[in-house]
């Protein structure tokens, strides 16, 4: 089955069906959950699905063989537009959407929408890092969202609602995706396509080096991320994350001078700063994800701890943006420990949990 690489994702699947269906296909996503799901793969899944110029758009199932599936595979399809973040940026760079200074509204994803199907089917666009659009991007894009060309569809891939800015949150419908199960991760480390992943990336020599590995307790750790299970195939990550964990789960996560151990563990990625920021970003999800955990644990019985953990959560997600924005990581990640064991003991509110503070 075509869809079998989205795990866990049958909901999505179903709606988007039951909308082709009933002709009631909305112009534009906001895909929103925890990176490392996989609503980068569905969007991608989706949208060749959509393209497919041989089987019913209603089936979204594309026969991999015309000349749009083959386009597709190739990256060279001429109606699929893909916008990412630079890893050098700290926002989404304008230009992707309506071109440099001397080409403007001549290139770039306004443009390109502006364009009839190349193909005769839609022009389908993915804004893939929806969380960095800063008010220049949004309001380059507001026209496109307002007056979307017919039969154009253009997904937004986010983690959260909230952190997307109102011009583009309600001009969009909402779809979220859930962390993943740990059962649902197991059966995903295990696709082709991941397990080729694994071998490029070097943490694993061959298919049958990954079925002896005990993936059960990395898939627990990764608190429904799979973006995580494939840093904790590191024994080195591993073990750090474990110790990350305790550190949190003690209230006081700065203690035993665990800020240098932090600064340590981002620096041994090597000096270029953007795969610097990426595993400082990673480590904040992994915060997230336990907070998430522990909100969820003592929701019933503990209103106060509750709302302590969800404002932990926010001074995580606070804390990605300040690095995306290039502020020190080494000034970034002691002040954010900090803050989480001060927040986590109820000794401050996120009213004055910021930066500097």
């Amino acid at each position: 089955m075509y869809w079998k690489n989205c795990v866990g994702f049958e909901q999505q699947i179903d709606k988007f069906r039951t909308a082709i269906r009933a002709n009631r296909l909305a112009s534009t996503y906001l895909f929103v959950g925890p990176s490392g799901i996989g609503k980068r793969h569905f969007a991608k899944t989706l949208a060749k699905a959509l393209l497919c110029s041989r089987n019913p758009e209603a089936d979204l199932m594309p026969c991999n063989e015309c000349p749009d599936c083959v386009q597709f595979d190739g990256g060279l399809h001429p109606d699929l537009h893909v916008v990412s973040k630079p890893v050098e940026k700290a926002y989404i760079p304008v230009e992707l959407f309506i071109g440099s200074s001397s080409k403007r509204m001549r290139e770039g994803l306004c443009h390109d929408f502006s364009r009839k199907s190349y193909r005769g089917k839609r022009k389908i666009g993915i804004i893939e890092d929806a969380d960095y659009f800063n008010d220049e991007g949004a309001n380059a894009i507001l026209k496109l969202l307002e007056e979307p060309p017919p039969r154009s569809l253009l997904m937004l891939l986010g983690t959260s609602a909230t952190r997307q800015l109102p011009t583009i949150r309600s001009r969009s419908q909402i779809i979220t995706f859930r962390p993943l199960l740990p059962e649902q991760i197991e059966q995903i480390v295990n696709l082709p396509h991941v397990v080729q992943k694994l071998i490029e990336s070097g943490l694993i020599d061959n298919e049958q080096a990954l079925n002896e590995i005990d993936v059960r307790p990395l898939a627990r750790m990764a608190h429904g991320n799979m973006e995580n299970v494939i840093q904790l195939l590191d024994p080195a990550v591993r073990e750090f994350h474990e110790q990350f964990v305790t550190q949190l789960s003690s209230f006081d996560p700065s203690q035993d001078d665990f800020t240098k151990t932090t600064e340590s563990f981002i620096d041994e990625v090597g000096k270029e700063n953007a795969l610097r920021r990426l595993r400082f970003s990673n480590l904040c999800d992994t915060a997230i994800n336990f907070y998430r955990g522990k909100m969820l644990e003592c929701a019933t019985n503990d209103a106060d701890l509750a709302v302590r953990f969800a404002d932990c959560i926010e001074r995580c997600m606070e804390a990605q943006s300040h690095a995306a924005a290039n502020m020190n990581l080494a000034n970034l990640i002691e002040i954010w420990l900090v803050d989480l064991g001060k927040i986590s003991r109820g000794e401050i509110t996120r009213g004055i949990a910021k930066i500097g503070v």
